[in-house]
């Protein structure tokens, strides 16, 4: 029997497309106008989905639904979650309601779910950071630890004190303690008092989010490397911003756009991309410039994203390769090109190399053995200082200078 004897049809296979055939925007359009949602454009015709989606052309033919199932209005969400008392308790009987509550904001709306303060023994407490320098503080609030908050403000990059502290070159000053012991009511009321009290008392607060949030629905901070990697997959900011709705609010809501823009060459205007200079990680010679990132990712076979990253101090170098945007050598190459001492044990000098390189030449890593401050077959190194070279001209360096200055630098075995 011959296929498509019986009443049940047998599909016949699709031609292939031409090459370049779903580049084009109006054979994209024209498939999906035959398909009823994304999921069957992306089943019936999976290369224009995919050509469709990096274009970010599925907006113009499709409605997206942000929120899915029976709990998709706030009034049903807020139904269902007077029916708990706190929001973890929400969140457990009700997850698609709860996840919709989130992304939308609509549950810091729902007063009547409070935290459970059985679970914080201490309470709340309220404290301060100020700037006295710039007349700059922030004001917040914690459940937790005090050491633990005050470590996050000091090393992570979410916090506004650390990103103040960072930008303006001024230290973190020691934290002051204004309220303790209060519950989640009290401490809401008093985070926003201090707050206005110090606004008016000529203070600039670097309080962004509406005082008194106790958490447990905020976003998740997207890393730095995330947002570089998405955002280098652009030619210009509205590419960023249609492409990577989320990425592109996390680096706004922490005042990340401009340097992002920065370090994957993306300006307002897409023709004044800034210039790259590339050096030569092992002998510290300039390569060459080119014009804009996108020029030396073409050049060197490099993605965008990598040169971003070596811009932005997230890596030392990528395949060799030192980018920067100015024509000055690169500290780490200054440093390779130091002269450096070599002792033993006791302190004693063996011999002073003209750089790292010439050392390296002779089957010595003196810069990584400088930077990790251990030993390299059975020798410690240093660099020379120009006094240090005249002592040793001289003959006036000292076999104790040299120990004193490798037990202060703390040196590892």
């Amino acid at each position: 029997m011959e296929v498509g004897d019986k009443g049940d049809s047998v599909p016949t296979k699709r031609k292939p497309k031409p090459s370049g055939y779903w580049k084009k925007i109006e054979n994209c359009e024209k498939a999906a106008k035959e398909c009823e949602s994304i999921s069957d454009f992306c089943r019936k015709y999976p290369q224009g989905y995919f050509q469709s989606k990096n274009n970010g052309w599925l907006d113009m033919w499709f409605k997206r639904i942000i929120v899915h199932g029976y709990c998709n209005t706030r009034e049903k969400c807020e139904a269902l979650s007077k029916q708990c008392e706190t929001r973890t308790e929400f969140a457990k009987k009700f997850p698609g309601a709860y996840k919709n509550s989130c992304e939308n904001g609509w549950i810091n709306g729902f007063s009547w779910l409070k935290p459970v303060e059985n679970i914080h023994k201490n309470g709340y407490s309220v404290y301060v950071y100020l700037f006295a320098e710039d007349n700059y503080g922030y004001v917040g609030l914690t459940c937790q630890k005090y050491g633990g908050r005050d470590w996050q403000h000091r090393n992570t990059l979410r916090s506004p004190v650390y990103r103040h502290s960072r930008e303006s070159g001024i230290e973190i000053p020691n934290p002051k303690i204004l309220a303790e012991h209060l519950s989640s009511e009290d401490a809401q009321l008093a985070e926003e008092f201090y707050i206005e009290w110090y606004r008016q008392h000529g203070w600039t607060m670097m309080n962004k989010a509406k005082a008194g949030g106790l958490g447990g629905a905020g976003r998740k901070y997207k890393s730095k490397k995330k947002l570089i990697r998405a955002a280098s997959q652009c030619k210009t900011r509205g590419e960023f911003k249609r492409r990577f709705p989320g990425e592109y609010g996390a680096a706004q809501r922490f005042d990340l756009l401009d340097e992002i823009y920065s370090f994957c060459g993306i300006e307002q205007n897409h023709s004044e991309s800034k210039s790259v200079y590339v050096w030569d990680a092992g002998y510290g010679n300039l390569i060459g410039k080119y014009d804009s990132h996108r020029q030396a990712s073409r050049e060197l076979g490099i993605s965008v994203a990598d040169i971003a990253l070596v811009l932005c101090h997230e890596r030392k170098s990528h395949k060799g390769y030192i980018f920067t945007e100015t024509s000055e050598r690169p500290k780490e190459l200054l440093d390779r090109w130091k002269k450096v001492i070599q002792v033993d044990d006791n302190g004693n000098i063996v011999k002073v190399w003209k750089n790292s390189a010439e050392a390296f030449n002779a089957g010595f890593r003196a810069d990584r053995a400088i930077q990790r401050r251990h030993k390299c077959k059975g020798f410690y190194f240093l660099y020379a200082t120009e006094e240090d070279l005249e002592k040793i001209n001289a003959g006036q360096l000292e076999s104790k200078i040299i120990w004193e200055r490798m037990m202060r630098h703390g040196r590892k075995r």
